[in-house]
């Protein structure tokens, strides 16, 4: 039929075929069924060589082809009707409007069907146009709450890509680093403390250097999901750099800063990392301080402060943690 490829372009991208029934589209059949007094009705979509109901009632036919049915023909002239018609098995009268979208295209069609020949004036197509109206408003909604959706979708993958770190998926470095900012705002606000500790897995070159980078990515991949296991849904843990971290700990005190920082510490090397049949042994060090209050200090005071700890952690043996002096 003409335009037959844009008609087809405009149903695929309804996404509709062999979707689930919904109640908004059965409600719209019963109520044409009752409009009229008839004992059926559908909502048709023509796909290339059949018609699928996404609705139907009176009848159990989920599909018929497309050469046995009258929706072609509504397509082709936007409406129709038909009385003691023999090719429908289950009818004798057919009347049909075509479903118009905004395009203009036509994707199916909105029909009524009795068992017995009927009339159907043209004050009944007017009824029958207006239910086809809410039809295509109930598919263009779908439609746009879909649009709507993969937009939030793609926003928020845009959003993970640019702040969390593709291979161990904690926050990146301006990510670790502007959530330590607001937290820091925020505890001298509330006068309360904040927790900060940076984290380093000793000897990572070694790993790289014995077993390969894919061996080491293996080993970022799981510490990184240890450490997230070890800490509140509160805290915040992101990638400092290479094999080092930072842990932001929101109301802690240097003493909890230090029992959560022990905490990683030990979950951390708990069990050596598989990397096929390769058993990879772990461990951390960490350097731990926090705010204190009235002092006011800044982020880059926090960070020195629990990089030296840290230091002290790599210089008296690692795999331990020190708290800033």
């Amino acid at each position: 039929m003409k335009n037959e490829e844009q008609r087809m372009s405009t149903l695929k991208r309804l996404e509709m075929l062999d979707t689930p029934a919904e109640e908004r589209f059965d409600r719209i059949t019963r109520t044409a069924a009752r409009l009229f007094e008839m004992p059926m009705a559908a909502i048709g979509l023509v796909d290339e060589s059949r018609v699928w109901f996404k609705s139907r009632y009176g009848f159990d036919d989920l599909e018929v082809p497309r050469d046995q049915s009258h929706c072609a023909r509504v397509l082709e002239e936007g409406a129709l009707v038909e009385s003691d018609d023999t090719k429908l098995p289950k009818a004798k009268f057919y009347a049909g409007v075509a479903l118009l979208m905004p395009d203009g295209t036509r994707a199916g069609s909105l029909s009524v069907m009795d068992r017995k020949p009927r009339g159907f004036s043209k004050h009944d197509f007017e009824g029958l146009g207006d239910l086809m109206a809410w039809v295509v408003s109930e598919l263009r909604s779908i439609r746009e709450a879909k649009k709507s959706e993969a937009l939030t979708t793609q926003r928020a993958f845009l959003r993970d890509k640019a702040t969390i770190d593709a291979l161990t998926q904690m926050h990146n470095r301006p990510t670790i680093m502007q959530l330590l900012e607001t937290e820091l705002t925020r505890s001298m606000r509330e006068q309360r403390p904040l927790g900060v500790v940076v984290a380093d897995l000793d000897h990572f070159k070694k790993v790289n250097d014995t077993f390969g980078h894919q061996a080491g990515d293996a080993v970022l991949r799981e510490a990184s999901r240890r450490m997230k296991a070890s800490v509140r849904p509160t805290d915040a843990v992101g990638r400092y750099g290479g094999e080092e971290f930072v842990i932001v700990l929101p109301g802690a005190n240097v003493e909890s800063a230090a029992r959560t920082a022990e905490r990683i510490r030990a979950q951390v090397g708990a069990s050596p990392v598989m990397h096929g049949k390769t058993a990879i042994p772990v461990t951390m060090s960490l350097g731990v301080t926090a705010s204190a209050f009235p002092e006011r200090v800044k982020v880059e005071q926090l960070i020195k402060a629990a990089d030296e700890a840290l230091y002290r952690a790599k210089k008296n043996g690692r795999n331990r943690v020190e708290v800033t002096t």
